[in-house]
């Protein structure tokens, strides 16, 4: 049987809690995961008019082990259409902010890390024929951008690192490039 997933749009749903807790267990002691009053202003964005010429939409991704209903992974991200119409050469292209992904590591080496990346592209698709009303037609480009940890060379992380390094070769293999940090000034 697949995994079930679920899509969270509200801090109001009942996945929310269990989904929410998921993430700051693994990201909150690091200060990595935003507040649920921030992730409710985020699930406002969803159906809201443009805002500077953007469309926002936020949302949480969950996936289930269908046999025993426990919760084994957890991924959040932010869809970004542009809508200005100063701007029509940036309407056929779409941005996918991947926040967030965790797997339970019993369940890991499943394609769920993949899955959870077909979604969010799937969300990017929908919400393109959303706001420019193309009934399903899909947008030329979806570009995801995501946070990764740079490897660390602590000794006492050993395991870490090399979870760190698959996880960057992975990308790299599903067609991630890596920016040069000091190519762009983020924080």
């Amino acid at each position: 049987a697949q995994a079930r997933i679920r899509r969270i749009g509200s801090v109001a749903e009942p996945q929310f809690a269990d989904a929410y807790a998921m993430l700051f267990r693994e990201f909150g002691e690091k200060g990595e995961v935003e507040t649920q009053e921030i992730l409710a202003q985020r699930f406002a964005w969803n159906g809201a008019p443009p805002a500077d010429g953007y469309a926002l939409h936020y949302e949480l991704l969950t996936v289930e082990d269908p046999a025993s209903g426990q919760l084994i992974a957890v991924s959040d991200h932010s869809v970004i259409v542009c809508c200005d119409p100063r701007e029509r050469e940036l309407w056929n292209e779409v941005v996918v902010h991947a926040s967030h992904s965790f797997v339970d590591p019993a369940f890991r080496g499943r394609g769920l890390t993949h899955e959870l990346l077909c979604q969010r592209i799937e969300t990017a698709r929908r919400c393109f024929s959303t706001i420019h009303g193309t009934h399903g037609d899909a947008p030329a480009r979806v570009a995801v951008v995501g946070e990764v940890e740079i490897p660390t060379d602590d000794p006492r992380e050993t395991g870490k690192r090399a979870e760190q390094i698959a996880r960057l070769k992975w990308l790299g293999c599903t067609g991630y490039r890596r920016v040069d940090p000091a190519a762009i000034a983020y924080a």
